[in-house]
């Protein structure tokens, strides 16, 4: 059985993501190929895919294929014919040529879904298109899902939505986010002695479900007497969060802004920080469950971290890990602070975080459960 796993204008962090799930595929030999959909050229990147987006020049015409027509541009750039599963991570059903994309590829294609495109739509908010992005998404969706032969939901909670949304018993599974726990580095945490917190939080791009805000909010409030740096690795777009930051005064914290950084450089932060952050605000997505790769990514690499989610893949008492309220709240920085001192009691902690990813997190566990469910339909 040849299968094709296929993913559309994935961001960085998650075309990171999908480096790993090929690597992991080709370890185990499973014929599973990874396939990117992407604005970059042709080739293969270490045993990734990348198929080009031939756009037009023509700026209007490239929004109206981007937004309305991205199952075709998926059938013209990959000669589907050669697979016997196609798994399509959810681009969304925006436009309607998906029925002649299903139709030419019928009894083959499994759905993955990562988040609830809508409750997205809704939060992000950008351009003029964004109403008639959200109508055709929940007129199309239900249709969409039903002529799939089985799906894939990276958390229990966006299982039961789709299944309720489908108008038929579909097979569905749930194979939560992964980390490749040998080619991430274990950098570990730096030891917090007291005199001064650094805290890393990463994402290419930082979204509003992220929460940035809750912990800028939080550090704002916070008067206590040890300083706190804040490293901010990432792409900061959002108006919003610039603003925030401009705005921002407190000597007691300092905000230092990267930009978008890898390999050594973000390693180098990575080892004087204490603690991470993961998403803190997924709510705005109308989920409370999620398994965020930040999270996954601070696992492998030693460092205890703060999140504000149910995560599919941890109990919520780790040792390693503050589990915070799921709301709009400003976080208490003063918890964060216990926390830290908490941990830096703990010896081999960050051993003991590597262990965890190896046995629970790591990507070949993952990607065995998707071709077992797969190779089942």
């Amino acid at each position: 059985m040849r299968i094709a796993h296929i993913n559309f204008l994935p961001s960085q962090g998650v075309s990171n993501k999908l480096e790993s799930l090929a690597m992991s595929s080709k370890e185990l030999n499973l014929p599973i190929e990874v396939i990117i959909i992407s604005r970059e050229k042709s080739g293969i990147q270490t045993d990734l895919k990348i198929q080009n987006l031939n756009l037009p020049t023509n700026i209007l015409k490239q929004k109206w294929l981007l937004n309305f027509k991205r199952y075709s541009i998926i059938q013209k750039a990959i000669d589907l014919s050669v697979y016997d599963r196609i798994i399509i991570r959810y681009p969304g059903a925006m436009d309607f040529s998906f029925y002649r994309f299903f139709r030419q590829n019928s009894g083959k294609i499994i759905t993955e879904y990562h988040s609830d495109p809508i409750a997205e739509l809704k939060v992000i908010k950008v351009g003029i298109l964004n109403p008639m992005r959200i109508a055709f998404e929940r007129y199309n969706s239900p249709k969409l899902l039903n002529k799939t032969i089985g799906f894939i939901s990276v958390t229990e909670e966006l299982r039961q939505k789709y299944e309720r949304m489908s108008s038929r018993k579909i097979p569905s599974v749930v194979v939560s986010n992964g980390v490749d726990v040998v080619r991430t580095s274990f950098t570990r945490s730096a030891a917090f002695k007291g005199d001064e917190l650094n805290m890393i939080f990463v994402s290419s791009r930082f979204y509003p479900w992220h929460g940035l805000d809750r912990l800028l909010d939080g550090l704002q409030k916070y008067e206590g007497r040890i300083p706190i740096n804040l490293f901010l690795i990432g792409r900061l777009t959002y108006a919003v969060d610039q603003d925030r930051i401009k705005s921002f005064h407190n000597p007691r914290v300092k905000i230092i802004k990267t930009g978008f950084l890898s390999g050594d450089d973000l390693d180098s932060y990575f080892r004087k920080s204490h603690l991470a952050v993961s998403s803190l605000a997924i709510f705005r997505n109308n989920m409370s469950q999620a398994c965020v790769l930040k999270t996954r990514e601070y696992a492998a690499r030693g460092i205890p971290f703060i999140y504000a989610y149910d995560d599919v893949d941890l109990s919520g008492k780790e040792e390693f890990a503050l589990k915070l309220s799921c709301d709009d709240t400003p976080v208490n920085v003063n918890d964060i602070l216990s926390f830290a001192f908490q941990v830096s009691k703990m010896k081999h902690i960050s051993e003991e975080m590597r262990r965890f990813a190896e046995l629970k997190l790591d990507w070949k566990k993952k990607i065995m459960d998707m071709y077992r469910f797969v190779t089942k339909l």
